[in-house]
């Protein structure tokens, strides 16, 4: 089984076992990092509002 590395000092880096891993989005790197340091579950919803925030119908209809 493979190990996941994050080295997080400097330019952030990511390894599966010794292969370096590129993420095609950084979103999907902080993402992961948020995932990953979080002390509780996150749900979908707060996942979903951190990382593609959309306007509230109300504000638009002001």
């Amino acid at each position: 089984m493979s190990v996941l590395h994050m080295y997080l000092l400097g330019q952030s880096k990511l390894c599966i076992g010794e292969m370096p891993c590129k993420l095609s989005l950084h979103k999907a790197e902080a993402l992961l990092y948020l995932c990953f340091f979080s002390k509780r579950p996150l749900s979908v919803l707060t996942l979903c509002d951190t990382f593609w925030p959309t306007p509230h119908f109300e504000e638009k209809q002001a």
